[in-house]
């Protein structure tokens, strides 16, 4: 479990914070180019409430998944677990 679940978990969250500015950098080039020949301004503004549903909802879904893979794993015997498969 601690093998494989936490080290997972970081890698989810450290994405999750990593790719909100990707996305928001991405959808602020997308809305440039969609309305490139509209005559006007269309600011941007995603209010910070947003990013905290953002990172709220990815992380329910991850908890999800991973509460799922607990279950599985914690069904397998740690002597099978601990054997060398070849």
């Amino acid at each position: 479990n601690g093998l494989y679940v936490r080290p997972i978990t970081f890698a989810v969250l450290f994405s999750l914070v990593v790719s909100i500015p990707l996305i928001v950098m991405m959808f602020a080039f997308l809305v440039k180019v969609i309305f490139m020949t509209y005559a006007g301004n269309f600011p941007l503004i995603i209010p910070t409430s947003r990013y905290l549903v953002l990172v709220g909802v990815g992380m329910l879904a991850y908890a999800a998944v991973a509460l799922l893979h607990v279950r599985r794993i914690k069904r397998v015997p740690l002597s099978l677990a601990m054997k060398v498969q070849e």
